[in-house]
């Protein structure tokens, strides 16, 4: 990937100071070859009383790297939160429409924060040293929400765990957006449209995460690559910027960089899966993850033969994922 060259120092210099300041089988139905192409329903079939322990993660990282090789010099930076959950999910009630209500137990907490000061926690409750931390105090607490049929998650009841502490981390790890994105299931189609044949494919227009430097939306396309043993189903998940408009129940992204985002060269590659037994309901495993980086250089004001030009990088990372444990 060839960076773009900036031709004027000043815009250059502004870019930083904006970006750095702050289910059964169906129908069977005849392929063009001849054979039989089975339909499923993708739709979560949770089950009352159902519990099963899940392990998930969330991360949103920003990096950012400036060489300047004429002067020998690189300043590299390192922002955001990575954070793993450990859980036991109970299907307290479902209704007619296939939405649960589920409480999910805090079993175990691990929670990397960073600045551009430098580490602001590592915690771990698993660890001895971490045991007067106010997240510790979260261990064995409870809160509830609602699981759609397609995998959408909204808050219940989070008054119990929100009462140990007003510490900013716990608030963060309880906050509402944070609860969805931990849990929460998007490679599944619509209800209305749940009916999917191996090899058939749905799409969903969505805006990039929040903290992306374009917010540029995008075009996830999911397919149901394989069934397993007739009720596992494997759904591969890739999306590209696109200009078509998102769903209304998307969420806005910050405006990012705005109109400097166009004198940076980009990538972005944003994948996933979803491994999913459609009897039970339950996630074998889940994971969306987009790896945002843009690239732009500027001749150095100090010419030195042999030497490259002043290169900013910048990059985003926004991954989420659920495994099952048991």
């Amino acid at each position: 990937m060839s960076a773009k060259i900036l031709t004027n120092s000043a815009i250059f210099c502004v870019c930083l100071i904006l970006i750095f300041a702050g289910c059964a089988p169906e129908a069977e139905t005849p392929t063009k070859a001849g054979s039989i192409a089975k339909s499923v329903d993708l739709k979560l079939n949770l089950t009352q009383g159902d519990s099963v322990k899940y392990k998930a993660v969330t991360e949103m990282v920003k990096d950012f790297k400036f060489v300047q090789p004429s002067l020998d010099k690189m300043k590299e930076e390192q922002t955001g939160t990575w954070i793993e959950t450990i859980f036991t999910q109970s299907i307290d009630s479902v209704d007619n429409k296939q939405n649960a209500v589920a409480t999910i137990k805090i079993e175990a907490i691990k929670f990397l924060a960073k600045n551009k000061g430098g580490i602001q926690l590592d915690f771990d409750s698993s660890s001895e040293k971490n045991q007067g931390h106010p997240l510790a105090k979260l261990i064995g607490k409870s809160y509830k929400i609602k699981i759609s049929s397609s995998g959408q998650v909204s808050v219940v009841d989070v008054k119990d765990a929100r009462a140990v502490s007003n510490d900013k981390f716990v608030k963060s790890f309880l906050d509402d957006k944070s609860i969805q994105l931990r849990h929460q299931i998007q490679a599944l189609p619509d209800p209305e449209k749940s009916k999917i044949q191996t090899g058939q494919n749905w799409s969903k227009v969505t805006t990039p995460p929040p903290g992306m430097l374009d917010p540029t939306n995008f075009e996830k396309t999911y397919t149901l690559s394989n069934m397993e043993k007739g009720k596992i189903a494997h759904i591969k998940m890739n999306a590209v910027p696109t200009s078509k408009a998102a769903e209304e129940k998307t969420p806005k992204t910050e405006s990012g960089m705005g109109i400097f985002a166009k004198m940076f060269d980009s990538d972005n590659k944003w994948d996933g899966q979803l491994v999913i037994d459609l009897e039970s309901g339950n996630i074998q495993k889940y994971n969306e993850t987009l790896i945002s980086t843009y690239v732009a250089a500027e001749e150095s004001r100090v010419q030195v033969e042999g030497k490259g030009p002043d290169t900013l990088t910048m990059g985003l990372t926004s991954s989420s994922s659920i495994e099952k444990l048991d």
